[in-house]
């Protein structure tokens, strides 16, 4: 059978099969990911939107002064 683009896999894909930058968060269904995937020490204050964390957010005690 004739196919348009490449065929399809025959088995499991891996992320090599994946082109860099062909997902995009759009593409990403809400609810996906969950904090059980993010790994320790994955997200830092780069990855964090300005006034994203507030005092509500914060455990009591959790900041030594």
């Amino acid at each position: 059978m004739p196919y348009l683009g490449k065929q399809p896999a025959r088995g499991a894909i891996d992320a090599s099969d994946i082109p860099d930058d062909s997902i995009t968060a759009a593409k990403i269904v809400d609810g996906t990911i969950v904090a059980a995937d993010i790994a320790t020490g994955a997200v830092d204050t780069a990855e964090l939107a300005a006034d994203a964390v507030t005092g509500a957010k914060i455990e009591d005690n959790a900041v030594d002064s």
